[in-house]
């Protein structure tokens, strides 16, 4: 009974740990492996399309900054269409985005008319995304002035499928 409580303690140490040490560990050694791998590699050509999806349910207080950030990131204007999906916000989350939208038409509000759930509003919105590459964020999500640009540039390698930032 001893040895078991003893291999269940280091079993459960090692999961807290892994994430922190091993899963990075792991990649590092991966990363030697494939040595082709090459990451926010030079995108040859046109930029592709994005669609940014902000989810927002009653975000008033972040979403106008959320929104300035997404304008001013470093990325063509008429590369970057942006979505806010609105889960039946009552706060003024709409009004925002309207008034955006009306100064930027790449601005487009998604509004559910009742609670249905981020994972049904993302569902949805993809119908209405335009871009050949989607980017989901939060409202309260800022991001840096190149993050779309260091997102999109794995994909200039075929192989890659899925990037997180």
């Amino acid at each position: 009974m001893t040895t078991l409580l003893i291999f269940g303690y280091w079993l459960l140490a090692a999961a807290v740990v892994y994430p922190y040490l091993g899963y990075p560990l792991v990649l590092w050694v991966l990363l030697r492996i494939n040595r082709r791998y090459r990451p926010h590699a030079a995108m040859g050509g046109a930029l592709p399309a994005v669609s940014l999806l902000i989810s927002a349910y009653n975000e008033s207080t972040v979403l106008d900054a959320k929104l300035r950030n997404a304008l001013a990131l470093d990325y063509p204007s008429d590369c970057l269409h942006i979505l806010v999906i609105s889960d039946a916000s009552d706060d003024g989350t709409d009004d925002i985005v309207l008034r955006h939208a009306a100064q930027h038409p790449r601005v487009q509000l998604y509004r559910q008319t009742e609670r249905r759930g981020k994972t049904a509003g993302i569902n949805r919105a993809m119908e209405l995304a335009t871009g050949a590459i989607v980017v989901f964020s939060d409202a309260n999500a800022i991001y840096d002035a190149n993050a779309i640009r260091a997102l999109v540039a794995p994909f200039a390698d075929p192989a890659v499928g899925y990037v997180v930032g």
